[in-house]
């Protein structure tokens, strides 16, 4: 269809003739057919951490003695012992509270991931892919994915 089209545009049959050659040459050159591979796999694999991981992670609370309330950024109150996905880009703190007992308070510290960051991007894409891993927060994550707190028995008042 394409050698038609090309014969009807031009009549001396030049162009149409080297039609199926420029085609070939263009994709049977195996030097260039492995360069759009491998930059075909640099874009894929740009923002290695939000690809790998995302923006939130997967976070335990838990006391001694279970049944605590937890209230997490001033916010989101919860029970322990409970899992919930916190986002990675910035830290948060939680208070422990149970009747009888002290309150307690913890921060969650989120600290820069270099593996996924720094050498999970490649090297000629690493702007592109470590500007996206840091916008969405992949960039970050918790030091501890299991927090735990022993509550004390408050000392009762006289």
């Amino acid at each position: 269809m394409i050698r038609r089209t090309l014969l009807s545009l031009y009549p001396d049959k030049s162009v149409a003739r080297k039609w199926p050659r420029m085609k070939n040459e263009i994709f049977q050159d195996r030097p260039s057919r492995y360069l759009y591979g491998a930059i075909l796999l640099l874009l894929l694999l740009s923002g290695c951490g939000a690809i790998l991981h995302g923006g939130k992670q997967e976070v335990t609370f838990d006391s001694k003695p279970p049944g605590a309330t937890v209230t997490l950024d001033n916010a989101t109150q919860f029970f322990t012992p409970h899992t919930m996905l916190l986002s990675r880009s910035s830290n948060h703190h939680a208070i422990f509270k149970k009747d009888g007992y002290d309150p307690q308070r913890v921060m969650i510290q989120h600290h820069f991931l270099v593996g996924p960051s720094i050498i999970g991007n490649i090297l000629p894409l690493f702007p592109v892919g470590f500007t996206i891993d840091v916008v969405t927060g992949s960039a970050w994550g918790f030091e501890q994915d299991y927090i735990a707190v022993d509550l004390t028995k408050a000392k009762s008042q006289p």
